[in-house]
């Protein structure tokens, strides 16, 4: 579903069809179809995974960090400097929302970005939810998951639907159903933004992340999270935000 939409959107000429955007009026050139890496889940519990080497750490004073080196402050951020126009994953975090019997529901939230032209990064939101039980991934009944993107610097998200199958909506990627992450993964694209130049600090436009959503707020009222194989649901019950990344051109 994510890879679909990710496609689609890509061949669209202006910047500005992002709700996220903080461009305020910057026509960017047509961009070539591109899809985003999967990448492979932890089983269980909440769970970060760095999956690209920043070019160094920088921590809240500013200062910075070799990225050979174990940052010295939990409050350390990765920074980014995004070159090459093939859609890279920089943060993955994980969370088990609930399980019945033995099969669990995992949420996943993705940070993907991608060069444009010079001074320009597009940033998406990936959500992945999916259920897992048995050494098996068998089909979700349905998944509903929202996703925005964060920013460090005050601006007013919006709500994007990453996921939504199960029933009418459309049966849910099962053992033999591949939705672009593999058979039983459900991945799929919600917001989208695009970062201007570099301030490699904290706290600035900069700095990005990804919020799978505890509650629906795109499309009203909507019941947020996994139903598990036999009708069981595990409902998010708060955010689930990616690791915190500096994005830079």
């Amino acid at each position: 579903m994510g890879y679909r939409k990710l496609v689609n959107r890509l061949g669209v000429v202006l910047l500005v069809g992002l709700a996220v955007s903080l461009v305020a009026a910057s026509p960017a050139p047509a961009l070539a179809a591109s899809t985003a890496p999967a990448v492979a889940s932890p089983a269980v519990g909440t769970v970060t995974t760095q999956l690209a080497k920043p070019s160094y750490y920088v921590n809240q004073a500013g200062v910075r960090i070799p990225a050979s080196a174990v940052p010295a402050t939990a409050d350390s951020v990765p920074v980014y400097y995004i070159t090459s126009s093939t859609a890279t994953t920089l943060a993955h975090t994980c969370l088990t929302l609930g399980t019945s019997g033995a099969n669990s529901a995992v949420e996943c939230s993705d940070l993907v970005a991608r060069h444009i032209v010079a001074g320009y990064t597009q940033i998406y939101a990936f959500t992945e939810g999916y259920c897992q039980g048995g050494g098996t991934l068998p089909q979700c009944a349905d998944v509903y998951l929202e996703n925005e993107i964060g920013y460090g610097a005050a601006y007013t998200p919006s709500a994007f639907v990453a996921i939504a199958c199960g029933h009418s909506l459309g049966a849910c990627a099962g053992p033999t159903v591949n939705e672009g992450a593999g058979a039983g993964r459900n991945y799929g694209e919600g917001a989208e933004g695009t970062t201007v130049g570099c301030d490699p600090h904290p706290g600035t436009a900069s700095e990005v992340w990804t919020v799978t959503l505890g509650t629906s707020n795109a499309f009203g009222s909507h019941t947020e999270g996994i139903d598990l194989p036999g009708d069981h649901w595990a409902t998010t019950t708060s955010n689930l935000s990616s690791a915190h990344v500096i994005v830079c051109d």
